[in-house]
């Protein structure tokens, strides 16, 4: 589901537009103009974006972030191929490249797992707009573990699309490629021309629809060995429309597991990475600052604070990428159970909401003004005992899952090893 965003950009009539559920990943070589219009544009559409310029942190970035697509602003032809070769692995969400490159070097990108390419000098409207069908279509079709569709020596690599035929490529055009996906998907239901034309071309179905159709499958059947007069793989079914014969099975990502722990380790070197952060630092002020700064600077969240226990209170010790209306309602607040916050303290448990959360009454009262989001709220212990409280912000509706509560509690872990007695004066920075 997407929410949706009003807006009037550039004097226009403001009306409403979707917006992903998820972060938008834009990957770049360097933070220059582009990424700066980038981030502008999804800012006035009220997207939420992440922009990763380092390579050995964009795999991580798709895994952990979950994003609704990536975009990646061309940064020549073999950094591109080795982003792609990179990223594709960790996620199925829509990729695309943003950029105006040649006929060769697009051919070799959609061959090596990107989606779509948004040629440069569009509008942002545009450029969005492109970018969020792209996402709708993928929302639409198969859950992000699948990545093969497999029907006896036909397999279908939706990721990279690419046909192999008992084992060997099969170059197929983008065209074919959308309608044997479409086929597969449906496999052995009867789909009326005018449905596929629809799904593969988007434009309405008239009499140069229908041929371009016939065009499409005549070569399609051609590349798949398949007699049109004894149809085993594409059945034409007079009157009606075509019909994938085969049964079809959907195959989860074969690479996926040697992915995971690839991601595994990169979690585990990024909570080494804190650690040797705060190795030189002994007073929980600095600690707390560098826990922010480390989980808004790595991704994982878009903003986040430290709150710590003093007597009845709590007093905000740390904060990044948080409005200053919120900063000033927060800097000392009481452990009265209306906050998330003192709950949190009280129960030692984890809470999670969204800013349109109907529980914790002066929580709502403070989020009122800011962004929608997920936020989550989790202890410090120490010794025992809820000595703080960390909150984090994602701009999105996307909950924090299994992996990354597990990732924060053992960064809040680590951060609890260095946690010294000191004075309560808070640390705004």
């Amino acid at each position: 589901m997407q929410r949706l965003a009003s807006e009037d950009m550039a004097g226009r009539i403001g009306h409403a537009r979707p917006v992903p559920d998820s972060v938008l990943l834009v990957l770049s070589r360097s933070e220059d103009e582009r990424v700066t219009w980038m981030q502008d544009a999804c800012e006035q559409w009220g997207w939420s974006s992440r922009v990763i310029t380092t390579t050995e942190r964009m795999q991580w970035a798709a895994s952990v972030l979950r994003p609704a697509a990536v975009v990646l602003l061309d940064g020549g032809k073999e950094w591109n191929i080795e982003v792609i070769e990179t990223v594709r692995p960790s996620t199925a969400a829509p990729m695309v490249i943003l950029g105006a490159l040649t006929a060769d070097r697009a051919l070799l990108a959609l061959r090596r797992g990107v989606d779509a390419i948004v040629p440069s000098g569009l509008s942002a409207e545009e450029t969005l707009a492109r970018i969020y069908a792209m996402i709708r279509r993928s929302t639409e079709i198969l859950a992000p573990s699948t990545r093969y569709l497999d029907a006896g020596p036909i397999r279908l690599d939706l990721w990279r699309s690419v046909l192999f035929l008992d084992g060997t490529p099969v170059h197929l055009t983008t065209i074919e490629i959308k309608l044997l996906a479409f086929l597969m998907r449906n496999a052995g239901t009867t789909l009326h021309p005018h449905r596929i034309i629809d799904h593969v071309w988007q434009q309405s179905h008239g009499v140069g629809g229908e041929n371009a159709l016939r065009i499409a499958v005549r070569r399609l059947r051609q590349k798949l060995r398949d007699d049109a007069r004894h149809p085993a793989v594409i059945e034409a079914v007079r009157g009606r429309g075509y019909r994938f014969l085969p049964t079809v099975v959907e195959v989860a990502d074969e690479a996926r597991a040697s992915s995971v722990r690839h991601e595994q380790v990169e979690l585990l070197d990024d909570i080494a990475s804190l650690a040797s952060k705060i190795a030189s630092h002994k007073d929980r002020r600095h600690i707390s600052a560098l826990l922010v700064e480390h989980l808004v600077a790595s991704g994982f969240a878009d903003a986040a604070a430290v709150h710590e226990v003093s007597g009845d209170h709590l007093v905000l010790r740390a904060h990044r990428g948080l409005s200053e209306a919120w900063i000033e309602s927060v800097r000392e607040v009481p452990l009265d159970e209306g906050y998330a916050t003192a709950r949190v303290v009280s129960a030692g448990e984890p809470v999670q909401l969204s800013a349109s959360v109907k529980s914790y009454r002066m929580t709502r009262a403070v989020l009122k003004g800011e962004d929608p989001g997920t936020y989550l709220f989790l202890p410090i212990e120490v010794s025992g005992e809820v000595r703080a409280c960390v909150g984090v912000v994602r701009r999105s509706s996307r909950n924090f899952d299994t992996g990354s509560l597990a990732y924060l509690r053992a960064a809040l872990a680590v951060i609890a090893a260095g946690w010294t007695p000191q004075s309560a004066q808070p640390l705004i920075e």
